[in-house]
């Protein structure tokens, strides 16, 4: 019963509007809607952008409505083609004069409009919809999707048709959805071919079980994750976003963190804020523990490394306009220009103990904490054994321990 409600109480929150009965009486201009006058037809709060207008002079007192689409509806918008159906979302990939499109074209279109087919031939079948360009309805008023979100404990890096009435793909607005309802449905232009849905953690592949994002098998050195539990088998991936930079440290339930963390996830997954407080913004991305894009593709970083005839020893954010870290995977960047992005920091170690010096690291022996490595800059580090390489455990140093063998 209780998994019931659940259910109930998700699928209700993406019901439209429109709970009011539609009639066929004509379109009344203007009207007003929440309290705002409208003078034409209007997609706000509409399933799938498709233009409604009231029947009546205030919506809000009489919940007297239509679709739009006969003659004096004041419809803003003319078709070249044949005909079209505005209520259906877009099909990719579709075929328009025998050529596959797996995203919105601008084909044949009057200034170039950006339109897609809702049926798989449009050659066929001819029907279509221009394509929105932002996001649209939902109880957000339209925002801007937020990737990636948490519905329904699941992390999504898409938009996803989940629940969703007619299959008309949404997304939430900010980063958990199961707390804070708020979504639109998705721009168009978001969309294609690319499958949609959560990403699945723990991500298996080549033997090897992540918890994170992951650039193995990356045809472009991007991360990326699954969506199935089986991704060898069904080969179903999304690309992670990767648009804001993990802020370190950041504070989630007034503690602090100086490293991804699997706290408060469902699946095993590590995140990261990418706001200094996480309590108060609510903003986060999906980590990603390996380097990443960049022109070298999947080579990883080289230190020290030449940039500006300055030697950089951890990787740095200079001259990167999105503020994400990045290194050479040359010695000189001056002289070679491949880079990569860096690997968002490692989890925090759940490992007690002191630090042993000497310790080796790579090809390095170190005798006291290092900035250097997976932990990039963050805080010092050390290991706890005399063989990092072969142990793989370690600490951040304590303020004492920082200081011994300078």
């Amino acid at each position: 019963m209780a998994s019931s409600i659940v259910f109930l109480v998700y699928a209700c929150a993406l019901l439209p509007l429109f709970a009011a009965r539609e009639d066929n009486a004509p379109c009344v201009f203007p009207f007003t809607y929440l309290g705002k006058s409208y003078s034409s037809c209007t997609a706000v709060d509409s399933d799938h952008g498709r233009l409604w207008c009231a029947t009546t002079r205030n919506y809000d007192n009489d919940e007297r409505w239509k679709w739009c689409g006969a003659e004096g509806d004041q419809v803003p918008f003319q078709s070249p083609f044949h005909e079209q159906t505005d209520s259906a979302p877009c099909v990719f990939p579709f075929i328009y004069l025998g050529k596959t499109y797996n995203s919105c074209a601008a084909v044949d279109f009057e200034d170039r409009k950006l339109w897609c087919a809702t049926t798989h031939n449009y050659d066929k079948d001819e029907l279509w919809r221009e394509c929105t360009t932002k996001e649209f309805g939902g109880n957000s008023g339209g925002q801007s999707c937020h990737f990636p979100f948490i519905y329904w404990g699941q992390p999504y890096e898409t938009c996803t048709t989940k629940h969703s009435r007619d299959g008309k793909p949404w997304c939430a607005t900010t980063g958990n959805y199961d707390k804070d309802r708020k979504w639109s449905y998705c721009a168009d232009t978001r969309l294609s071919a690319d499958p949609m849905g959560p990403c699945h953690f723990p991500l298996r592949l080549n033997g090897h079980s992540w918890t994170t994002c992951v650039t193995d098998s990356s045809f472009d050195g991007e991360p990326w994750c699954s969506l199935t539990n089986n991704v060898e088998k069904d080969n179903k991936k999304v690309r992670c976003t990767a648009s804001e930079p993990c802020s370190i440290p950041f504070t989630y339930k007034k503690r602090r963190y100086y490293a991804c963390t699997k706290d408060g996830s469902v699946g095993e997954q590590h995140w990261c804020a990418t706001t200094s407080n996480y309590d108060a913004d609510k903003k986060w991305k999906t980590c990603v523990f390996q380097d990443y894009g960049g022109s070298s593709k999947n080579k990883s970083c080289v230190f020290p490394f030449e940039y500006k005839e300055k030697t950089y020893h951890q990787c740095t954010t200079e001259d990167e306009p999105t503020g994400r870290s990045w290194c050479a995977t040359t010695s000189s960047y001056d002289k070679d220009g491949e880079w990569t992005f860096c690997a968002d920091p490692g989890q925090e170690t759940n490992h007690d103990g002191k630090c042993t010096f000497p310790f080796k690291y790579k090809n390095n022996t170190y005798s006291s904490c290092t900035r250097d490595g997976l932990f990039w800059g963050f805080l010092p580090w050390c290991s706890l054994t005399s063989d990092y390489n072969k142990d793989q455990k370690w600490k951040f140093c304590s303020y004492s321990e920082r200081k011994i063998g300078h």
